[in-house]
């Protein structure tokens, strides 16, 4: 029997799909395992001095995706070597939340001076695995007493151009005792992606100059000012500046 018009097209579709050649895409591979990231949680950007524990814990945090991961050890280690830390050879493993702590004593080997200087001093936190990923804490340490500390944050509000939105600077109000120390703080409001720079435009004689270089979101640039005068600090990247009377 000659079959109908309708019965031969579906038997050529039939055939058809089981033979012609016609191009399939596989099925899409599923997506591999997430990479595993170290992230800071809390304690970075802190200023303390020699022999006193800083007032935070250094925080960091293990994820795969949105997973954290427990049991994994991290190491601690400073700009000056491993010293300082409150667990001894500075390895603490990551908990249930994936966090991992280490409190932190800077002892007189962190490369501190003893006449009231400040030195930038990092602290990395590894995964201690072959390959493993870090991350790195910096803070200023003083190493001898000063009169007074200063705390200045200062950044633009909306962006990094510069463009009608200089950095705000915080204060200081009234007058600074002369030796004390001031820290300034690049904390840009928005835009955590931006980069700072101080520069001193005015200074009393016999006053060093005071010029931080490239400053990230969250670090700290320190200068003790160890002659009385008036100080004009200037961001010289965003503009905007800050006058500081030492008396």
């Amino acid at each position: 029997m000659t079959p109908s018009g309708g019965s031969l097209l579906t038997a050529m579709v039939v055939v058809c799909l089981a033979g012609c050649g016609a191009d399939v895409l596989p099925p899409s591979p599923p997506p591999g395992p997430a990479v595993p990231v170290l992230v800071i949680v809390s304690g970075n950007g802190q200023s303390g001095k020699v022999g006193q524990a800083l007032s935070q814990p250094l925080v960091v945090r293990l994820m795969r995706g949105a997973l954290p991961v427990a049991g994994m050890p991290v190491k601690w280690t400073t700009s000056a070597g491993a010293d300082g830390f409150s667990v001894a050879g500075g390895v603490t493993l990551t908990g249930a939340d994936g966090n991992a702590s280490i409190g932190f004593l800077p002892a007189a080997g962190t490369s501190v001076a003893a006449d009231g200087t400040v030195s930038w001093v990092t602290v990395q936190a590894a995964l201690d695995v072959p390959g493993g990923i870090s991350v790195t804490f910096s803070f200023h340490i003083l190493g001898a007493a000063v009169p007074a500390e200063v705390f200045i944050p200062f950044g633009p509000y909306f962006d990094c151009t510069g463009d009608n939105d200089p950095s705000r600077f915080s204060g200081p109000e009234g007058t600074i005792p002369v030796g004390s120390l001031v820290v300034w703080q690049y904390a840009p409001w928005l835009y955590p992606q931006c980069a700072a720079q101080l520069k001193s435009t005015q200074l009393p004689p016999g006053a060093a100059a005071i010029e931080s270089g490239p400053i990230a979101p969250g670090q700290l640039f320190g200068a003790v000012l160890t002659v009385a005068g008036d100080y004009l600090v200037e961001d010289v990247k965003y503009g905007g500046s800050v006058t500081l009377r030492v008396r």
